[in-house]
């Protein structure tokens, strides 16, 4: 059994090719499961991530090309052939329609104890104390959906059949929709009913993860609001 939440935001990709109109999804992931990549559960996870996006017959990618080569020479999706299916994965226009994304943190660790003068990056007087950038990934656990800057669901659903077919984990969501409407433009000219808890929620997670919420005024630092 194929995923319907990845069928439903192929169908809504669809939508917007066929109707020529800008429509773009972004998907935050974790960069790997927690845990040891060389952990089976792990690997196991990590497959069917590979397969739902990409790998699979019926991945979301594969599924917005399919959709791309119909349109371009006006036939049914299902005459699509496998050879001009994967040129176009590989061509790479189903990026106009969807971003799969991760999250990762950075610092600057300086060495006080090491006297090495061949470091990328020194500083003190005497040029003796190495910094080095270290990084790793910010590990994506929240079960978040926002549509069109209009509704904010939140709960505790995975996006996978554990959670979704209601015969494993028991979940429960809560589906915002505030009064404060507003219509407005996203970009793909056509005017629609945003609201405001979406919207500022939605802006407010981009300006955290682009690091636009830390500003510096007068040597201060400002946090995360």
């Amino acid at each position: 059994m194929s995923d319907p939440l990845v069928a439903a935001i192929a169908a809504r990709i669809r939508r917007a090719i066929v109707a020529g109109q800008g429509f773009h999804v972004y998907i935050t992931l974790p960069v790997h499961p927690e845990g040891s990549l060389f952990d089976g559960a792990v690997l196991k996870q990590q497959y069917w991530v590979q397969q739902t996006l990409l790998r699979g017959d019926d991945s979301l990618i594969r599924r917005i090309c399919r959709s791309l080569i119909a349109r371009d020479k006006d036939i049914r999706e299902a005459s699509v052939e496998e050879a001009d299916l994967q040129a176009e994965v590989k061509a790479g226009r189903w990026k106009e329609y969807l971003s799969v994304m991760n999250l990762r943190s950075y610092g600057v660790l300086a060495d006080i104890n090491h006297k090495n003068h061949y470091a990328p990056h020194t500083i003190g007087a005497d040029q003796a104390t190495p910094l080095y950038v270290v990084t790793e990934q910010c590990y994506v656990h929240s079960k978040l959906l926002i549509v069109d800057d209009a509704v904010a669901i939140i709960g505790s659903a995975n996006c996978n059949d554990r959670s979704l077919l209601g015969t494993g984990d028991t979940e429960i969501a809560a589906v915002i929709v505030d009064g404060a409407a507003k219509s407005m433009d996203l970009g793909n000219g056509v005017q629609v009913i945003t609201r405001k808890f979406a919207r500022d929620l939605r802006m407010k997670l981009w300006r955290k993860f682009l690091g636009e919420e830390i500003a510096v005024n007068d040597g201060k630092e400002r946090g995360y609001a």
